[in-house]
């Protein structure tokens, strides 16, 4: 299991309901997705395992937002065929985050950055 870290969201503002997007290569990024309108937030330290990792989002004064555990084989499409780990319902407290009943395969290859994930049917971990 790998550990990633991220301070880059420190500094921009987030109202609720908004997407921040923090990214590995912002360059990469910007040629990837169409980024008008999507909130970047920088780039993070580290590198996310393609199994399973720890994510930890700091505040501007080093106090920890998130602390995220997540693993693809909740939803093996997400283990390198596109789709990315998607959280179901983002206004939740961020301990409940934890549980892999919280997320989901994204509906579109290469997820949905800066954006909700379109509504999709319950599909059990494991299963997709």
């Amino acid at each position: 299991s790998t550990q990633s870290r991220s301070s880059a969201a420190s500094d921009v503002y987030k109202r609720q309901g908004e997407y921040v997007v923090v990214v590995r290569d912002l360059t990469f990024f910007k040629t990837t997705y169409p980024v008008g309108g999507i909130k970047l937030a920088g780039e993070f330290e580290g590198d996310l395992s393609n199994t399973s990792g720890r994510i930890v989002l700091s505040g501007a004064l080093g106090e920890t937002i998130a602390n995220v555990y997540y693993l693809d084989a909740w939803y093996p499409s997400t283990d390198g065929s596109g789709n990315s780990l998607v959280l179901k319902n983002p206004s939740l407290n961020p301990e409940q985050w934890r549980d892999p009943r919280e997320w989901s395969a994204s509906r579109e290859h290469g997820g949905s950055p800066g954006r909700a994930e379109v509504e999709r049917d319950s599909v059990a971990p494991g299963s997709q």
